[in-house]
């Protein structure tokens, strides 16, 4: 955890700046894809006119690959988007669907932002 905090201090501050992705990290919730084996990270809330909102990402999404990783935690996800740099465009792959409709499988370019 301690490491963890070091790292946090550490990408805060480095001259690229903060990545912005655009969703609330306290409305985030590790799932298992609807149908499937596989685990993601469901998103909450997308705050408009922020990078996810402007690729397309929407509230639900369940993100399985942050550029080509495996997400399944909640901290994974948040981590990726920490280290990622500012203006970068990453590949997201998201499952979107359930209750009712085909879960489809989605690979949405995000252009992150500057914080």
């Amino acid at each position: 955890m301690q490491d963890n905090s070091r790292l946090t201090r550490e990408f805060e501050r480095r001259p690229q700046g903060r990545t912005q992705f655009g969703y609330d990290d306290d409305e985030v919730e590790e799932v298992v894809v609807p149908g499937t084996n596989v685990r993601g990270v469901k998103l909450g809330s997308i705050l408009n006119s922020r990078p996810a909102d402007l690729a397309g990402v929407k509230q639900g999404d369940i993100v399985t690959e942050f550029d080509g990783v495996p997400i399944r935690t909640s901290g994974e996800f948040k981590m990726r988007v920490r280290r990622a740099l500012p203006y970068s465009t990453v590949k997201l792959v998201v499952m979107r669907g359930g209750e009712g409709e085909q879960v489809q499988k989605m690979e949405i370019p995000v252009k992150l932002g500057r914080q």
